[in-house]
C-alpha cells in the first residue's frame, strides 16, 4: 500500500491483516509529486502484475465545477481558496475529475 504517511498506512494495513491474516500487505511511504520518492519503493521481484487502486468519493456528486470552462483548464487550480466551504468544494472536485480520468 503506498501511502503519504506511514503512521496512518500502519494503521489501516493492521485493519486489513486482522480482517483477512493471509494477506500479505506491504507499506510503502510515496510521494507521487517527488520521482525519487516514486522510484524508492521497493519492487518486489514477482512475477504477478501489480494492482493500482483508485479511491473515489461520493462527494463527486455534488462538486459544482465552476470552472470547467476555463481555457486552459489546469492553471485555473491554481487560484486561491478558503475556508471550509471551499475546501470541501476542491475536495469533492477532485474526486470528480479521479471518476473523468479513470
Amino acid at each position: 500500500m503506498a501511502v503519504r504517511s506511514t503512521k496512518k498506512g500502519e494503521e489501516a494495513t493492521a485493519r486489513i491483516r486482522q480482517a483477512y491474516p493471509d494477506c500479505n500487505v506491504e507499506v510503502w511511504e510515496l510521494d507521487v509529486l517527488s520521482y525519487p520518492s516514486i522510484q524508492a519503493p521497493p519492487h518486489t521481484g514477482r512475477s504477478e502484475p501489480g494492482r493500482l487502486t483508485v479511491v473515489g468519493s461520493g462527494t463527486a456528486l455534488f462538486a459544482s465545477f465552476d470552472n470547467r470552462k476555463a481555457e486552459p483548464l489546469i492553471p485555473n487550480f491554481d487560484d486561491p481558496f478558503s475556508g471550509l466551504a471551499a475546501e470541501g468544494e476542491r475536495y469533492g472536485l477532485s474526486k470528480l475529475l479521479v471518476m473523468i480520468l479513470v
